[in-house]
């Protein structure tokens, strides 16, 4: 598992795109008071798709993340079980739905 938050260590589109290429297995992660952005967040995933992607994510004021980051998400993590989202004002129910829909065990 990896977590960041701010003071523990800053995590940004850079710092997440080089976490997924050094740990590609990741199935656990926690982002909280960090700078990422949709993109950064798509790279992450597309880096982290052995075994079906991450089963947990955490996403608590992760920086600038709407829809399109969990639509991707979706696409790429398949056997996502668990999500949680705090003070993502850009998630709307049709980012939940496309989660929803395309993980088949999550939990949301």
């Amino acid at each position: 598992m990896y977590r960041c938050s701010r003071g523990l260590g800053y995590m940004d589109d850079k710092s997440l795109e080089r976490l997924s290429v050094l740990f590609p297995r990741l199935a656990s992660v926690e982002l909280r008071l960090c700078s990422v952005t949709d993109s950064g967040l798509a790279r992450f995933c597309r880096h982290n798709q052995y075994d079906g992607g991450l089963r947990r994510l955490v996403l608590d004021h992760p920086g600038d993340v709407s829809d399109a980051a969990l639509t991707t998400l979706a696409d790429h993590s398949p056997g996502l079980e668990h999500l949680t989202l705090a003070r993502c004002p850009r998630v709307t129910n049709t980012g939940l739905r496309s989660v929803s829909q395309e993980c088949s065990y999550g939990k949301v």
